[in-house]
């Protein structure tokens, strides 16, 4: 019989240890978070079993950290959204996510993606190019929707996207800028 384990996944940066400081609450399945879970990962899983009553109380339980989770992380973004950021800040933190030490010239690849992210830090869909957010929705926009990926034979382009954007390079690049900008 197949382990049909669904697992909760929480990640947190490295100075908030506890449930409270959790980014993201993604449910994946027992083969994906073998392969992908790493570094700051806290994984919380519900076993299918014959015990209902226990099994009821963890999900409530898992449910109720979720909820303290949306309450913590509403907070934050609205805090995302009130915080004034210039463009140089905004180049600022694309630059320490993009692992572009200050002073040196990026690779061209690089400085493309930051050039790509500066650009829509002003005229993305929806910025101004005024706060937090704007950084943010900038990076989320550019991993999204017009970042390159490389497609391998035999995959589908909107997969592969979907993958790096959740699963990937993408969401690590999301999650660094995220919590630069909550730091500056």
């Amino acid at each position: 019989m197949a382990d049909r384990r669904l697992s909760i996944v929480i990640r947190q940066p490295a100075q908030r240890p506890t449930f409270a400081g959790a980014r993201h609450v993604r449910a994946w399945s027992k083969k994906a978070r073998t392969r992908r879970a790493k570094g700051r990962n806290r994984v919380f899983g519900v076993r299918h079993t014959t015990n209902v009553i226990a099994a009821s109380q963890q999900a409530a339980s898992i449910v109720l950290k979720a909820r303290e989770s949306e309450v913590f992380a509403r907070a934050e973004v609205t805090s995302l959204t009130t915080k004034r950021i210039t463009t140089d800040g905004a180049v600022a933190v694309y630059r320490l996510a993009l692992g572009v030490p200050v002073g040196e010239t990026p690779a061209p690849r690089v400085a493309g993606s930051l050039d790509a992210l500066v650009t829509l830090f002003a005229r993305g869909t929806g910025n101004e190019g005024k706060t937090a957010w704007d950084a943010f929705n900038a990076t989320t926009e550019f991993v999204d929707h017009q970042r390159m990926i490389r497609v391998g034979a035999g995959r589908d382009r909107a997969e592969t996207r979907f993958e790096n954007a959740v699963l990937g390079t993408g969401d690590d690049l999301k999650a660094s800028v995220y919590d630069l900008l909550l730091a500056v």
